[in-house]
């Protein structure tokens, strides 16, 4: 797997909701560094690609056809935002119900407003 920034990276773990990837992974912190991480991957037949949804991440999925077997460019996934971390914030944040939160409404549910023993 190659991400293009750290960030990224840690966005997959917690979506994978795994701490430990079993295959190895490539964190670019730049596209710029693509070269220097083309040793790595050149030892592996595939490789999924997790860069950015613009013009310099499409063009690096077109620089790795020719490093490996195949490159699959797990981009099409997160197609509607900028980068797989937009993707997980959009994903993981709490959708508006009637002018609040669901988080916040289900913790009232919860949690009882009243106040009970001394007040202060």
């Amino acid at each position: 797997m190659i991400f293009e920034g750290f960030i990224d990276f840690l966005s997959y773990l917690s979506l994978k909701q795994n701490a430990s990837p079993t295959i190895d992974s490539a964190i670019l912190n730049s596209i710029a560094n693509l070269p220097k991480a083309i040793p790595f991957l050149q030892i592996h037949q595939t490789i999924h690609a997790f860069l950015d949804n613009d013009e310099a991440g499409k063009q690096a999925v077109k620089c790795l056809s020719p490093v490996c077997n195949e490159v699959i460019d797990q981009s099409v996934f997160y197609r509607n935002h900028k980068d797989l971390n937009d993707y997980w914030l959009d994903k993981s944040s709490p959708k508006k119900e009637g002018g609040e939160n669901n988080v916040g409404s289900s913790f009232k549910r919860q949690i009882s407003m009243k106040k009970k023993g001394r007040g202060l």
